[in-house]
């Protein structure tokens, strides 16, 4: 009876060595996803900032070229016709975004025969 026992109380001992083997994995496994969760909101947070600023930038050079009223008779370039109307769906869909709506595709504005504006490198 007691070697029944002792073998009883040896298998429940391996088994919580394994389940706290398990556990401290787990919990660092965890601790890497937090770490790599706050990195990767980090560069969403400062990629939203660039993004803003560039939109700024596009909007001032838009303004700068076109005058903020349009010209008597005139119309503008077909360029900077389509930079604004880009800009505009830009902050629709960022403004749905915030709602709970989808960010805007600008594969598919593009493809709408409204070119996106160029990379700022």
């Amino acid at each position: 009876m007691f070697d029944a026992t002792q073998r009883s109380l040896n298998s429940a001992n391996e088994e919580l060595q394994w389940q706290a083997t398990s556990a401290e994995a787990l919990r660092m496994r965890l601790a890497d996803v937090l770490r790599q969760t706050r990195a990767e909101e980090q560069k969403m947070a400062e990629l939203r900032a660039e993004h803003r600023h560039s939109e700024g930038v596009v909007q001032e050079l838009l303004e700068h070229w076109m005058g903020k009223d349009a010209p008597n008779g005139r119309t503008f370039p077909v360029v900077c016709q389509q930079a604004q109307r880009l800009l505009e769906r830009i902050r629709r869909g960022e403004a749905q975004h915030e709602g709970g709506g989808e960010a805007p595709n600008i594969g598919a504005v593009a493809e709408k025969g409204q070119s996106p504006a160029p990379p700022m490198l």
